[in-house]
């Protein structure tokens, strides 16, 4: 039995300042990461529908250290799937 852990790193950011709103991409990572759940994923989330005072809101702060706390976890045998979906 292995003890290998899968991983997701799920951004997704709509709203950018000076830019027209993009539409689909928290929608992507949030469906994502429901399917990945249901298949066994550990996933981290991070989007732009949360308050920006929220931990996983997706700012360069929050993305770099979620990023580097979950980096704390993989494993060299463990699988780390990354999707930034920002266009």
């Amino acid at each position: 039995m292995s003890d290998r852990k899968c991983w997701a790193f799920l951004v997704g950011i709509n709203k950018y300042k000076g830019y027209t709103r993009l539409r689909y991409c928290v929608q992507d990572v949030q469906t994502l990461e429901i399917l990945l759940d249901n298949v066994g994923y550990v996933p981290v989330c991070l989007h732009d529908y949360l308050v920006p005072d929220h931990p996983r809101y997706p700012s360069r702060v929050n993305i770099l250290h979620e990023l580097e706390a979950l980096l704390d976890n993989v494993n060299t045998q463990d699988l780390l799937l990354v999707y930034f979906a920002c266009h």
